[in-house]
């Protein structure tokens, strides 16, 4: 259709969508703008009589977007072939072989095969670089994460025949892979940093996240834990019944978590229902910028009830609950119907003009480019509320931390992160990690291995003499990680990096002040 058409319709097409919308989802409550029959009337008109053929359908999906991004930031629209991957990463699996991957110079490297899953079973290890899918070679031609995804992802008990080239074997190996449901893991990691500090770190709360932790749980025993590091640090947020299951195991029996209420829907409270795990353990809980919504209700709900620490910057500020409905071809629908609120009352929601700005704000709190924004955590006296214990703690949104921990800028220089972000790292660290496999595989990385990345990087023409002494140490650190990850799993990169995370520092020294 044409651009001008289009653009012709999109002032009287915002009006019959708001007016759709308003019909479809109010209209039990009693708020219809204008009378059903006369948006089709107009509709028909529109198509028999429109001097150009148009795409009625097309007209309608190109404005919904733009509508509900006049309501508000969070109510939006999820196109059909959208539909599908949202609702694989909440319900918290899919359909595939089952590999954490990496592109290397053209090849699909397997980083690691997910435990339980097909590939694991019929014996494809971290390492092993397929070559071959379908009798089509890949290996050394352009290929991206899509690529791979459409090539080894397919419905449950659909086999994918796969060519293997294994370091120390001569000859391709091959295997045909039945795929399989493959979970998608809501907690990287959950291990002692002593033997009695438990850390977690949860990415997000999908559907299975609070059975993960339960398993992480009982790999406890009867062990006792004094405290516990929650680490939400870029945590999106997910399903609000996991976050609440979550909680519920760090809250006495019949404390508030948090409230909702909206316009056209009553106030709904939850509480605490048992008696938790970690009910007598310390409890400290980890934020920055990235953490919203379900991560935000956590921490409230922590911090309201005086029942441990918040640490590190201000969360995002996300409040607004969003209900989903499908339309008829599949495509959806999430609206905002209410907003949360934590037990002092608290809206988490940050104020919004439009989407652009709001939006901006939250970029303006990242490290960008040459400029360090300072996370400015604008206090509002008006907005003080008082904890059981008296302690006083403050609206305007998002979830202000107990204890601040600022942008290291010694360490996180801008050319620190041009380094970690190219892909230097990764190269050498799959490098260094696929031709010492045997020997390092569960025992401590040589520590000569930095002198072989500083090689590497002569070898490219780089060097490190933009770094100061802090950002080596970390950096070291760094590539020591990525190399473990490489051969021993992602559970393995955590230990070693916390020993320099800033966090994980001032967490510590919280825990061990009384």
């Amino acid at each position: 259709m044409k651009a001008s058409v289009i653009k012709a319709f999109i002032p009287i097409l915002y009006l019959l969508l708001g007016i759709y919308i308003g019909g479809n989802f109010f209209s039990k409550r009693g708020t219809l703008f204008l009378p059903q029959n006369k948006i089709q009337q107009l509709q028909d008109f529109i198509i028999n009589e429109y001097v150009d053929s148009i795409s009625f359908d097309s007209v309608i999906e190109l404005t919904t977007e733009k509508v509900l991004q006049s309501l508000d930031p969070h109510s939006t629209y999820i196109p059909l072939k959208e539909v599908n991957s949202i609702s694989e990463n909440m319900q918290g699996s899919f359909e595939g072989i089952g590999v954490e991957f990496e592109i290397q110079k053209d090849t699909i490297v397997v980083v690691a095969p997910i435990i339980g899953g097909p590939s694991e079973k019929i014996g494809i290890k971290s390492g092993d670089r397929i070559v071959v899918v379908e009798e089509d070679t890949i290996a050394n031609k352009t290929i991206n994460n899509n690529k791979v995804i459409s090539l080894l992802r397919g419905k449950k008990g659909t086999k994918v025949n796969v060519f293997v080239k294994r370091r120390g074997v001569s000859k391709w190996i091959p295997f045909s892979i039945t795929r399989d449901n493959i979970p998608l893991y809501s907690i990287d990691v959950a291990y002692h940093i002593t033997p009695s500090i438990f850390y977690v770190k949860i990415n997000r709360f999908s559907g299975t996240t609070f059975s993960e932790f339960k398993n992480k749980i009982a790999d406890l025993n009867n062990m006792y834990v004094k405290s516990v590091i929650l680490d939400l640090r870029g945590n999106p947020g997910g399903y609000l019944h996991s976050c609440v299951q979550v909680i519920d195991e760090f809250l006495k029996e019949g404390l508030p978590i948090v409230y909702t209420k909206g316009k056209n829907r009553d106030k709904k409270e939850y509480f605490s229902t048992k008696k938790g795990r970690f009910q007598e353990s310390k409890i400290i809980v980890l934020i920055d910028e990235g953490s919203a919504s379900a991560s935000e209700i956590i921490a409230g709900a922590i911090q309201d009830n005086d029942r441990g620490k918040i640490i590190g910057r201000r969360s995002f500020g996300k409040g607004l609950v969003q209900e989903q409905w499908s339309f008829d071809d599949g495509s959806a629908l999430r609206l905002t119907t209410a907003k949360y609120y934590t037990p002092t009352g608290r809206s988490i929601q940050r104020p919004y003009k439009d989407s652009e700005t709001y939006y901006d704000e939250y970029i303006d709190r990242f490290q960008t480019g040459e400029i360090y924004f300072e996370d400015s955590i604008n206090i509002v006296d008006t907005m003080k509320f008082k904890t059981p214990k008296g302690k006083i703690v403050y609206g305007g949104g998002g979830i202000i931390p107990d204890v601040y921990v600022p942008y290291d800028t010694t360490i996180f220089s801008s050319q620190f992160y041009r380094l970690i972000n190219t892909s230097l790292i990764s190269d050498f660290s799959f490098s260094y990690a696929d031709k010492n496999r045997e020997e390092i595989t569960n025992k401590a990385i040589p520590s000569n291995f930095f002198l072989d990345f500083l090689n590497f990087l002569s070898e490219r023409g780089e060097n490190l003499v933009f770094l100061n002494e802090k950002e080596k140490l970390y950096l070291k650190a760094y590539i020591e990680a990525s190399v473990s990850r490489n051969i021993n799993g992602r559970e393995s990169f955590y230990p070693i990096i916390h020993k320099k995370d800033p966090y994980i520092i001032e967490a510590l020294k919280q825990i061990n002040k009384n």
